[in-house]
């Protein structure tokens, strides 16, 4: 079947998926091989094709859109929203280490190279979640693979989660999912370090890097009305 781009209100995105273009062009922009964005986000090739296409035949209205949501990410939740997530993630974080405590309790208190608990129960079920880009910590973008990245190279979780944002029963879950299920987690990995390794067809990066240098030029230029405004704006002030 063929791979078509939607709307549903969220944004465009791939048919069949939550997959938006601006999930796509988090990868794209850095120049990642399409079989490398299908297999981070467990869709197929063709739809990520499908979905570069429409980011090149509208790029001015992606780019906006996508800038849009940078900004707002940058900009962080007004303080009445941030109040409440962390409310919120204090109630979680007490459960999540409740019931850390009543696994460990239960097990035969064997420790990782980390110093903390192996993974014995079900405990990542409470933060990970999948919205099609794989296995993910709710509330965020990111993945157990690139947990994985750390994790495989020794890192304590308090370094993991300081490098990437999070809180350390965010890692611990994640690290436990990938304990669960290791198998599945470790091939997907793999496919995704050799399509990395593989790099783009010189065609398709000739492409991407004509692509890249269009986005680099309009940023270049919003960049610099944004700083010409910013400058009128105070002359007209003084």
């Amino acid at each position: 079947m063929q791979a078509v781009i939607i709307d549903r209100g969220r944004g465009p995105e791939i048919t069949g998926t939550r997959i938006t273009v601006y999930d796509i062009m988090d990868y794209y922009t850095q120049g990642w091989h399409h079989t490398a964005i299908a297999a981070r986000l467990r869709i197929s090739s063709r739809q990520v094709i499908a979905a570069t296409e429409y980011i090149e035949s509208h790029t001015e209205e992606v780019l906006a859109g996508y800038r849009r949501i940078l900004d707002r990410d940058a900009r962080g939740n007004p303080p009445e929203i941030e109040a409440k997530r962390a409310a919120s993630h204090a109630k979680l974080q007490a459960l999540l280490v409740e019931r850390r405590g009543r696994a460990a309790a239960a097990s035969d208190h064997e420790r990782d190279p980390n110093g903390r608990p192996k993974a014995t129960s079900d405990f990542w079920r409470a933060t990970m979640i999948d919205r099609g880009r794989g296995p993910e910590i709710a509330g965020t973008r990111i993945t157990v693979y690139d947990i994985m990245d750390y994790y495989t190279e020794g890192w304590h979780h308090t370094a993991i989660a300081a490098t990437l944002g999070l809180s350390s029963a965010q890692v611990i879950a994640a690290t436990d999912y990938i304990e669960a299920h290791k198998d599945a987690v470790q091939a997907e990995y793999q496919m995704m370090l050799e399509c990395d390794a593989l790099g783009n067809p010189p065609e398709l990066q000739a492409k991407l890097d004509a692509t890249h240098a269009k986005f680099q030029a309009l940023w270049e230029n919003r960049h610099g009305k944004a700083a010409l405004e910013s400058e009128n704006a105070r002359d007209f002030g003084r």
